[in-house]
Formats: structure tokens, C-alpha cells, sequence
């Protein structure tokens, strides 16, 4: 029976013939065998399970995976992917699609929708690598915008921590001064922005609990 499990383990019908991959939303199973080497049939018996999931880290959405075998088989490919908080302008009128890390996420010619523009970041490299300026103003302040406000925001100026600017969709901006009690004004500026909507004007919340308006 021994000699039989033996053989079997070394046989092609262990080898990896099928693979599943869960938790990806942007990251395709052809990615991931291509990254892996899983398309050349490896014994499941020998897969270097801590290989692939380095391998697969290393593709641009990929923020943790995790791998297993499911016999006789097939491997388990478990992912969570990585969120773009903004987009970067490059050379070539190309976009750059960035985390909160300044993990680059992905590139094409012509912006995302509903993706803030970052000011002061560089020039990004390619999908997979990380922005230089991963710790710049810009993209601290766009990590922490809350989802109902970042698809307002056409672009995010943050030259200095004590100098926070959002430039607003259709029109107007917002002036957050420092990057003290964000939250609360946020709060503010969502308060101001449904009450007071006003073309080209300039919300103040420096100051989150006397908010002022500028036409």
C-alpha cells in the first residue's frame, strides 16, 4: 500500500491540472499561471507552496495570498487584492492607478473615472512597483478619504502636510489646512456641501466646527 501511495504521488495523475482562484476581482487566472509556472504541470507533491505565493505576491493587485492543495489535483490560489485610493499623470498623457502604499496598480492612456488625480508624486514606474513619493501628503490624504467624498474629488494638492487642498467635481475646492481631525472635516465639509452647494466656491474647514464659504 505504501509503495502504491509512492507511486501515485510521483505519477501524472498527480501532477497540478487545475487551478482556483478566489478572492480577485483585477488579478486573471492567466496572470497567475504565468507568474507561478503552475501551466507546466508540477507534481503536487513537490510544489514549493511558499514559491508561488511569493510569486503571486509580486503581481500588482495582489496584497496577501495564500495557497493550498486540494487532491488529487488542484492548487487553491486565495487572494485579497489591493484598493486604488487615486491616479498619477505620467509622461505620454499615460494614468497611473495607485494604493495607499503607492503601490502601482495598473496604467493606461486615459484617466479612471471617479479616481482622484494625486499632485506631487513623480513619475511612476511600472504595475507592480511602488511610486517613490509613497509617503507624500498627496497620497496620505487621499488613503483616508471616506467613499462617499473621493468620487467628488477631482484632485487631491497637498504640497505640505499644513496645506491641503481638494479640488471638487463639477466645480469649487475645499481647504483642509493641516492634516489634524480629518475626519471631522470631512464631516463638516459633507455638511457644507449639502446645505450651501455653490458653483466654483471655496469651502474652509480649517477649522471643522466654524466652517466658511467663499464665492
Amino acid at each position: 500500500m505504501i509503495t502504491g501511495i509512492v507511486v501515485f504521488l510521483h505519477s501524472p495523475l498527480a501532477q497540478v491540472r487545475h487551478l482556483v482562484l478566489q478572492g480577485a476581482q483585477h488579478t486573471s487566472v492567466q496572470e497567475v499561471v504565468a507568474a507561478t509556472g503552475l501551466g507546466g504541470r508540477p507534481l503536487m507533491v513537490s510544489l514549493d507552496v511558499a514559491g508561488v505565493e511569493r510569486k503571486v505576491k509580486r503581481l500588482a493587485w495582489v496584497d496577501t495570498a495564500s495557497i493550498s492543495r486540494d487532491w488529487p489535483s488542484t492548487v487553491v490560489v486565495s487572494l485579497h487584492e489591493r484598493s486604488a485610493v487615486g491616479q498619477v499623470s505620467f509622461s505620454g498623457g499615460k494614468w497611473a492607478l495607485v494604493d495607499r502604499t503607492g503601490r502601482v496598480l495598473a496604467a493606461q492612456g486615459a484617466p479612471w473615472p471617479h479616481q482622484p488625480a494625486l499632485i506631487g508624486l513623480g513619475q511612476p514606474s511600472r504595475p507592480g512597483t511602488w511610486m517613490a513619493s509613497s509617503s507624500s501628503p498627496a497620497l496620505v490624504l487621499a488613503s483616508q478619504l471616506p467613499t462617499w467624498l473621493r468620487t467628488r474629488v477631482a484632485e487631491v494638492q497637498a504640497q505640505a502636510n499644513s496645506n491641503l487642498q481638494l479640488l471638487l467635481y463639477p466645480s469649487g475646492s475645499a481647504a483642509l489646512g493641516d492634516d489634524s481631525n480629518l475626519a471631522a472635516k470631512f464631516n463638516s465639509l459633507g455638511t457644507m456641501l449639502s446645505q450651501v452647494p455653490a458653483s466654483g466656491a471655496i469651502y474652509n474647514v480649517t477649522v471643522p466646527s466654524a466652517p466658511a464659504l467663499t464665492r
